[in-house]
């Protein structure tokens, strides 16, 4: 079987295409060393919003997010604080101590501009702006340099 996959909404023939569109966004958020595959379904709403966000879209939080992860515990951080509900399981989540993960977020409060663990819209802008950023930044459908297999080592 080929991986990773991603895996649109069961669909009658009309909605075929946005079937095949979500699974793409799926595919694309899908992180290969953690889980080969990826369900349309998971998102929810949301995957359908991603697909018909045009790649260009200006969107600050992402801009934002994108400073972050150029911290050695950028991508870590802000998946562990995405999955969960406080500081302490992302810092569980994240393999670190609850006071790092809190610097952590402090620092990332401080870009950003707003507290991404609000109760109210920061979470979801955070949450958002994360799976954007994912989006852009996706490398599961690039191809090998040519001359290597799956597992970079010359044919």
């Amino acid at each position: 079987m080929a991986q990773p996959v991603g895996i649109g909404p069961a669909t009658g023939g009309d909605h075929v295409h946005r079937s095949f569109r979500t699974a793409v966004v799926a595919l694309r958020l899908c992180d290969p060393e953690v889980a080969p595959s990826a369900l349309a379904d998971d998102y929810g709403g949301l995957v359908g919003l991603l697909a018909d966000l045009p790649p260009d879209t200006d969107i600050p939080d992402v801009d934002a997010l994108g400073t972050i992860m150029t911290h050695a515990w950028g991508s870590t951080t802000i998946d562990a604080l995405v999955r969960t509900n406080s500081v302490r399981q992302a810092a569980r989540t994240a393999n670190v101590h609850h006071s790092t993960m809190q610097a952590h977020l402090e620092t990332i409060a401080a870009e950003l501009g707003y507290d991404p663990l609000d109760d109210g819209i920061g979470r979801t802008r955070f949450g958002l702006a994360s799976l954007v950023w994912r989006l852009r930044n996706s490398r599961v459908l690039d191809l090998p340099a040519p001359g290597h297999t799956a597992h970079g080592s010359p044919r």
